[in-house]
């Protein structure tokens, strides 16, 4: 690794990623390996700290890649988020949200982005992986949080280092045109020696029920203009896929919101992890806990569970009522950061 766990230390340079085994993300529709979103993955080895497939016999995984990649309306569609093993969207100013997906570096696509700034609490959750933190740029705050060592994150900032192992893509207009790759990624890996070991714990999988359960939890509303965001967002299960697909609601229409390859975004487990989100400055910039716990709701198989979350030794857990630590289906996950101000409002109508 660049760091210690005495030292927090950051380099900045740009991209990474590497790969050893083939880790496959569940609910995947477009890029990398992938294993049937219905299917039921024969188990070898050990279980994948990134989504809980089996990884294969005397295999490692390399370390988690973070990127920061942009909603605005005008960035769509995105590349490479429905090979991410994890996505977190958390709002950011202008009454916009913004992604942090993290990859295993054995299932990066051939393009990740557009790639956007940082904030503190995308690099704070970076820090959970242990992770390549991906981004251009930041907010003030962000920057010298980095640049102080704060987060234990192997930094790559793309205005820094835009040409190296990003680039920019003619089609599209600045700033929704930074893009970087496998093949960067793992240039870099190469170029700075990186200790390509994933360096985090992981999240508890299961396998999917033999016989689905009741569908109780179909459709999931997420009203976030009530919260003063600019879009609100539905989840709906798919049956025959087994996870959420996600919709944009727009003249309360729902609208699939697809990948650059036209695959509809999709994941095996949804999680609402709702805190404080509050406003700093005039320019909107957002503080949102991430450290203090509270109220979570997760949904899986067309299910709901009601739920918290608390950070224990770095990590970001889920808890059933009853204390236990709620297992995730193998595959992908989504977590929307929710104000707690949206916990009021009808999640599943």
């Amino acid at each position: 690794m660049l760091y210690n766990s005495k030292r927090r230390l950051q380099t900045c340079l740009t991209v990474v990623g590497f790969g050893l085994i083939i880790s496959l993300t569940g609910c995947q529709i477009g890029g990398g390996n992938q294993t049937p979103v219905n299917q039921v993955q024969t188990p070898v080895g050990p279980p994948s700290v990134f989504d809980g497939h089996f990884i294969g016999l005397n295999k490692t995984e390399g370390q988690a890649v973070a990127v920061v990649i942009d909603n605005y309306f005008l960035s769509r569609p995105p590349s490479g988020l429905n090979s991410a093993a994890v996505v977190y969207e958390a709002p950011v100013e202008s009454n916009i949200s913004r992604f942090l997906a993290i990859f295993s570096p054995d299932n990066l696509p051939n393009k990740i982005g557009p790639i956007r700034s940082a904030r503190p609490y995308l690099a704070e959750l970076a820090d959970e992986y242990r992770a390549i933190f991906i981004h251009a740029g930041g907010s003030p705050e962000a920057l010298t949080d980095i640049s102080n060592n704060l987060y234990q994150i192997n930094d790559v900032n793309g205005i820094t280092a835009d040409g190296v192992y990003f680039w920019r893509d003619a089609v599209r207009a600045a700033p929704f045109n930074l893009y970087t790759s496998s093949q960067n990624i793992s240039k870099f890996a190469s170029d700075n020696n990186i200790d390509n070991t994933a360096d985090f714990s992981s999240w508890i999988f299961k396998d999917e029920p033999t016989e689905k359960p009741t569908l109780t939890a179909k459709v999931i509303s997420i009203d976030n203009k009530s919260a003063g965001y600019f879009e609100s967002i539905t989840w709906r299960y798919d049956e025959t896929k087994s996870c959420y697909l996600k919709y944009l609601v727009n003249n309360d229409t729902d609208q699939t919101y697809v990948d650059d390859q036209g695959n509809q975004i999709c994941t095996k487990n949804l999680i609402l992890q709702y805190t404080s989100v509050t406003t700093i400055d005039q320019i909107g910039r957002k503080k949102i806990d991430l450290d203090n716990g509270g109220t979570a709701k997760v949904y899986q198989d067309g299910q709901e569970i009601d739920g918290t979350w608390q950070k224990k030794n770095d990590r970001t857990r889920f808890y059933e009522s009853s204390g236990q630590e709620i297992e995730l289906l193998r595959g992908n996950t989504w977590v929307e950061i929710m104000p707690q101000a949206a916990l009021n409002q009808p999640a599943n109508p």
